[in-house]
């Protein structure tokens, strides 16, 4: 899955229950490596935290689009209905830690927190970890793993969860700001044909209908990078698909994938592959005789 995201119903999402392994805590555990790990779009009979450990993605939530990104803490709750996508090449590593409702409701009632507010919102509270805060809070919670299932593993999480619901509570004021607007989500989602990003950022201004200024920043604001990176980044990707059917030398596939320079097509290359074309083909012919393609 990349950028684009079916709009699809919430009678359409998979409910996920709590693993019986995990019900003699009361507090689930998992850390993924990658969007294609996750589980397609879902909503939970329990409350989940995750963080983004590294990475960048794309958090389809209630009927909008988030740009998730290295140091965010996101508050599931079981109303909610999600998945995740690939941000054009990027991925991510997230850790998620379900919590049976009840544990939440104890929480809420010790500190004094209106369970309700947490509901009223249509985006899940979300806030920004960076710095020390960042590094620290990870360790807490891949800690947790560390504990053995049963009454030590929910005790050492109610001795951090109160702290992490009240941040919640009282800062979460971030997941708006993250929202792609709906203009810029159906640019990037037509961007994804090859008949768009061939022509490149011509065509996406086009597509656009706003200055070429105000896309840029916009792109830079949610996205962190450029159209014309964005844009290149497709163009790199196609080519690789080019390269490896064999069938046309680099120069060709320069050409074939938008590129009017070939240093600059190396460049690009380069600085996606960390490799020049030359090599990834190497690399690969060496990956297909040791695999005995061919033979």
């Amino acid at each position: 899955m990349d950028m684009s995201v079916d709009q699809k119903t919430k009678s359409e999402a998979i409910c996920l229950t709590m693993p019986d392994c995990d019900k003699i805590s009361s507090v689930g555990y998992l850390y993924q490596v990658g969007v294609k790990e996750t589980c397609q779009l879902h909503t939970h009979d329990f409350y989940e935290i995750f963080y983004i450990i590294k990475g960048k993605a794309i958090h389809a939530i209630n009927g909008e689009k988030q740009v998730l990104l290295q140091g965010m803490l996101v508050f599931i709750r079981p109303s909610d209905t999600h998945e995740y996508a690939f941000l054009n090449h990027y991925d991510f590593e997230i850790l998620s830690i379900g919590i049976e409702c009840w544990i939440v409701e104890r929480v809420c009632k010790y500190l004094g927190l209106d369970l309700a507010q947490f509901h009223k919102p249509k985006l899940p509270p979300m806030i920004m970890q960076d710095g020390a805060h960042c590094w620290e809070l990870q360790k807490k919670l891949m800690r947790i793993h560390e504990k053995e299932k049963g009454e030590e593993r929910q005790r050492y999480f109610l001795s951090i969860f109160p702290e992490i619901l009240y941040q919640f509570y009282y800062d979460s004021n971030y997941q708006n700001e993250m929202v792609i607007p709906a203009w810029l989500s159906n640019v990037i989602e037509k961007m994804e044909k090859k008949d768009n990003f061939l022509p490149g950022l011509p065509r996406m201004i086009e597509l656009a209908n706003v200055s070429q200024e105000h896309l840029t920043r916009e792109f830079k604001r949610f996205l962190g990078i450029t159209p014309t990176e964005f844009i290149n980044i497709k163009k790199i990707n196609y080519g690789v698909e080019l390269l490896l059917e064999r069938k046309y030398d680099i120069l060709e596939v320069c050409y074939m994938c938008g590129f009017n320079n070939l240093s600059y097509f190396y460049k690009i290359f380069e600085k996606t592959y960390h490799c020049t074309p030359k090599e990834f083909l190497k690399y690969h012919q060496k990956s297909d005789r040791a695999g005995g393609i061919g033979t």
